[in-house]
């Protein structure tokens, strides 16, 4: 822990053994979003090499059949594209199309974790009734931090609405 030269190194190391060992879409999904989401992004830009691996890993891990991580890098795109600033109706879009395919495939775990980044979009874009309330066509706040299925997630997902609503 805190060793961040380190961690960094690892991250790097991990993406290059995916890239030169030609390793299934399950490793290399879960390498491109774990290491996107949780390692890389402390110590490069995040409008560098790093911001093509969540949109790679979706797109490899879809293809190949893992779409619990497939769809965790969707996450970790979005999430990037918003922290990167691109234009937010871009990033409407991107979060619509992921949420979508994560509810027809019944990936609840990703989708669970997406819906709090498509509707802070969608109120940021005026496509709500309160734009303080991350209620709307993505979610509704209140139903969201209620679901059974985000019991064992709550603090997670508490954290991610928090920190979307200091955003707002």
């Amino acid at each position: 822990f805190g060793n961040v030269k380190a961690a960094a190194r690892f991250g790097r190391l991990s993406t290059k053994l995916v890239e030169e060992r030609d390793l299934d879409p399950a490793a290399t999904a879960q390498v491109y979003s774990v290491a996107s989401s949780l390692v890389l992004h402390w110590s490069e830009s995040t409008d560098g090499p790093i911001s093509k691996l969540p949109k790679r890993g979706k797109d490899i891990g879809m293809l190949g059949g893992e779409l619990e991580f497939g769809f965790f890098s969707g996450a970790v795109h979005i999430a990037l594209q918003q922290i990167r600033g691109v234009p937010l109706a871009i990033v409407e879009r991107d979060a619509r199309e992921a949420c979508l395919k994560m509810k027809e495939f019944k990936v609840d775990g990703p989708l669970n974790g997406t819906k709090p980044h498509w509707q802070y979009v969608l109120n940021m874009l005026g496509k709500s009734e309160n734009p303080l309330v991350l209620s709307g066509e993505a979610m509704n706040e209140t139903e969201h931090l209620n679901d059974p299925r985000m019991i064992s997630r709550s603090s997670i997902q508490r954290l991610i609405l928090t920190n979307h609503k200091f955003r707002l």
